[in-house]
């Protein structure tokens, strides 16, 4: 087996692993980590079906690739509302949201939703959430410092960061640049994808910790409250 081949069946299978976090943490009822799962379950059934792993035909992969890029700005989006600091910000977020939707849509009508309008949408949507990625960074990388917690959410956003920090690259070198060396920019993006799926494992399990820990605590209080109310 190739290495390159290797390291994209890796990639994919490490980028459902949050899938699973989510799902049997039931992290899920937070709408930022829903849309987390979804956008890890859609990123990660399609690079299974690139691999060969889910035996799909070229159309309906191809399909399925448009799909999933035109859900991928949205999805990050929503989920980059878990880390906002204030009302100013999420509504910056929604602002942005609802802009980006428009974008979406006059430009998929445009070129009838085929894969030539990828190139329009993907270039200012990497670029947006890497922006507002690196502010977030900042501002959670300056908590965990100075306060000694947060180290979840410091990790997921970490692993936002680079992974579109890389996507910026990629999108230069596939869209921009074309290059014919494909196979090269697909390795960046399977090693890209690997090293910030295991950065947001790490976050994941973290942030379930303390979700798992202030569960307890609500139980404690209710069970105190219940036992002197008697």
């Amino acid at each position: 087996m190739h290495p390159a081949t290797a390291i994209g069946i890796i990639a994919s299978f490490s980028v459902m692993i949050p899938v699973f976090i989510i799902a049997f943490g039931k992290l899920y009822k937070n709408i930022s980590l829903l849309s987390l799962l979804l956008y890890y379950l859609t990123t990660g059934l399609y690079n299974l079906a690139g691999e060969g792993i889910i035996p799909i035909n070229n159309e309906l992969r191809k399909n399925f690739g448009i799909i999933n890029n035109y859900l991928d700005v949205p999805l990050m989006l929503i989920v980059l509302l878990l880390f906002c600091t204030s009302k100013r910000k999420q509504n910056a977020i929604y602002i942005s949201l609802a802009g980006f939707l428009l974008f979406e849509i006059f430009v998929g009508i445009f070129f009838q939703f085929k894969r030539e309008s990828l190139t329009y949408i993907l270039g200012p949507g990497i670029l947006m959430i890497f922006s507002y990625a690196l502010i977030f960074f900042a501002q959670h990388a300056k908590i965990s410092i100075e306060k000694n917690k947060g180290f979840g959410k410091t990790f997921m956003i970490t692993s936002i960061v680079f992974a579109y920090g890389c996507y910026i690259m990629i999108y230069y070198f596939y869209y921009i640049q074309k290059t014919s060396y494909v196979n090269d920019v697909f390795l960046i993006y399977y090693i890209a994808s690997l090293v910030s799926s295991l950065l947001m494992i790490y976050g994941l399990i973290l942030i379930y910790k303390k979700s798992k820990q202030i569960e307890e605590v609500q139980i404690t209080r209710k069970e105190l409250a219940d036992f002197f109310q008697r």
